[in-house]
């Protein structure tokens, strides 16, 4: 199962960044919804709903308020792993890579611990417990100074977001 859940995450964002290097939408990129920083506990109670391992949620999103860059996006992620909900802050992307200390940094500050793991080469940071939602609103407002209002895109796997 945590094989599926690692390939899932890793589709997700190798799916996630090469539509946006070739600049090219897809049928599924096409629908692809957009959400905003309030829409997360609602994304969360949708997956969480499923209690599937190998659900997950990905947030695609720029910094400073900005659009998911043409060339990279910013991605972190709600998953459903051992029956635990966690946020995933995958090592795959650029800009995740760059700013893997910001992740770290914040959810100490919270009182989370982070724990680095890696499925099938695919290194990630992990966050479980807490309340999710606030703390993954309140990393992306804090650290990335994603605005109220700011349109994320949502890349769900396992569950219906109707939003």
């Amino acid at each position: 199962m945590r094989t599926l859940i690692t390939l899932g995450i890793a589709a997700a964002a190798l799916s996630a960044i090469v539509l946006v290097v070739r600049g090219q939408r897809s049928p599924r990129a096409a629908a692809m919804p957009s959400v905003t920083v309030r829409d997360i506990p609602g994304v969360l109670a949708a997956l969480s709903a499923t209690a599937r391992d190998g659900t997950f949620a990905v947030f695609l999103f720029g910094a400073d308020g900005q659009a998911p860059a043409e060339m990279d996006a910013l991605n972190v992620q709600f998953s459903i792993e051992g029956g635990r909900v966690g946020i995933d802050w995958v090592l795959l992307a650029p800009l995740n890579l760059e700013s893997q200390s910001r992740f770290v940094a914040f959810f100490e500050r919270e009182g989370q611990k982070v724990g680095a793991r890696e499925m099938n080469q695919v290194k990630y940071l992990r966050v479980e417990g807490g309340q999710p939602a606030e703390l993954l609103q309140g990393f992306l407002s804090s650290e990335f100074k994603v605005a109220p209002e700011q349109k994320m895109d949502l890349i769900a796997e396992g569950f219906v977001w109707a939003g």
